[in-house]
């Protein structure tokens, strides 16, 4: 019998993976009327980006077996939360001293997709403070994962079993 291999995800990739796919989306979705712009965006483009940053990122970088036990989930994609209090998250490093920057979704200035948002809280808090935009192009993202008993734990990668 075979044993299963052990398989190394970046975070960075996996969300990088994740704009890709919403990038190559566009056409498709314009063809049929579903308008993808931040302003006018169609409840069906939401749906379709919730899905693939599912697949692409919260159920495999949840899937992580490296961990210390089982972590808080992610938070959905696109949404902005008043508490972080029960989530794991993806952070962006290296944050300034004192506050955390949470990813929460990707937006359009010039081109599809090319601008990260993210959620500031008061350090390792689960407050949302403001909020902070950035190119979403060479960000290092990491996932902070979160247990029920405090603890918590920064990572650029998860190990997965294929």
């Amino acid at each position: 019998m075979n044993e299963p291999d052990d398989y190394r995800l970046s975070v960075a990739d996996s969300l990088e993976a994740f704009r890709s796919g919403l990038v190559a989306l566009t056409p498709s979705a314009e063809r049929i009327g579903i308008t993808w712009r931040d302003a006018e965006m169609h409840d069906d483009w939401e749906l379709a980006a919730d899905g693939l940053y599912t697949a692409f990122v919260a159920h495999p970088l949840q899937q992580d077996t490296s961990g210390t036990g089982r972590a808080f989930p992610l938070p959905r994609y696109d949404f902005n939360l008043r508490s972080y209090e029960k989530l794991s998250w993806l952070e962006l490093t290296p944050s300034r001293v004192g506050h955390t920057f949470v990813f929460v979704r990707f937006s359009t200035t010039d081109e599809a997709f090319d601008t990260a948002e993210f959620s500031e809280l008061e350090s390792l808090g689960t407050e949302q403070h403001g909020y902070v935009m950035l190119p979403a192009v060479g960000l290092d993202v990491r996932l902070r994962q979160r247990y029920p008993d405090g603890t918590s734990r920064l990572t650029s990668d998860v190990v997965l079993v294929e």
